[in-house]
């Protein structure tokens, strides 16, 4: 499997779990981007993305597999490079499947970077792409709290689904009670 150089690159695991081991998961929404949040899911039990791999690049054989309807979101850092990465990441994966994807920029945006103050953190990062490298300016999604990032994801994520996941957790616990008490009851006639 070849990878490109170009290591804030990742595309989401559809189809994948790791390195061309089958997904055990249903792969319809799913952040892409930099790999210290992808690092980060990797480590948090029950997590939405938990099982992501930093890709960096775009392996041939999920290509083929990402479809229009699936959302991807995208995490890089702010910066020439990290535009152009995404950019083509996107380009790749749209010429792949021929049309559309349902794409987006999840963070670090403009508006990230302003309500989090992080013009201060911006750094002149070199661009070995070009001979002589270019120094440009940068904002590394490191400059974000991890569990900053963290909790962008998953505000993202959640805002995918068809109903709040609050609302989920309570109809669950409801069920379970119901659940409960009618094999409690099951149970105490039998033995009568």
């Amino acid at each position: 499997m070849r990878h490109s150089r170009h290591r804030d690159s990742m595309i989401s695991a559809s189809g994948l779990w790791g390195w061309g081991r089958p997904a055990a998961r249903d792969p319809d929404r799913e952040p892409v981007g930099d790999r210290s949040v992808a690092q980060h899911h990797q480590r948090v039990p029950g997590s939405q993305s938990a099982g992501r791999r930093p890709l960096h690049g775009l392996p041939t054989n999920t290509c083929g597999q990402a479809q229009p309807r699936r959302h991807r979101g995208y995490v890089g850092d702010g910066d020439l490079c990290g535009a152009q990465i995404e950019a083509n990441t996107r380009k790749v994966l749209e010429q792949l499947i021929g049309s559309e994807l349902n794409w987006t920029r999840v963070a670090l945006t403009d508006e990230q970077i302003a309500r989090y103050h992080l013009e201060e953190f911006r750094i002149m990062k070199p661009d070995r792409r070009y001979k002589p490298t270019r120094y440009e300016p940068a904002i590394e999604c490191e400059a974000l709290q991890q569990h900053i990032i963290v909790t962008i994801v998953r505000e993202w994520l959640e805002s995918l689904l068809p109903e709040p996941l609050e609302r989920v957790h309570e109809r669950e616990v409801r069920q379970r009670k119901r659940l409960h008490a009618s094999l409690v009851g099951k149970v105490a006639r039998k033995r009568r």
